[in-house]
């Protein structure tokens, strides 16, 4: 996850940095379609995020991304506001 979205695993990049609130939970479809994973509370969640940050999140890319030659973030599968992405993915999360 980032700003609340869900990305493939070879999209995911963390590393720790001052004032560090992203964090990094493993999440299957099979999961979601399981009812394992609760996408409303996702998108609850991260409205609940933005309304403490004050301001929109920012989807763009981090310091530390451009420091790694990154050109623009990953492409998210799932989004808090607009649901599935991608189209495989939403076939195995059973959406």
């Amino acid at each position: 996850m980032r700003c609340g979205n869900i990305y493939p695993l070879n999209g995911a990049i963390a590393i720790l940095h001052v004032r560090y609130r992203c964090y990094l939970i493993p999440i299957k479809a099979e999961w979601i379609a399981d009812g394992l994973i609760h996408l409303g509370w996702m998108r609850s969640h991260h409205d609940e995020t933005v309304a403490i940050a004050n301001s929109p999140l920012n989807p763009g890319l981090a310091q530390f991304e451009r420091s790694r030659g990154l050109t623009r973030p990953a492409a998210p599968v799932w989004t808090p506001n607009g649901g599935f992405q991608d189209a495989d993915f939403a076939r195995a999360a059973g959406g």
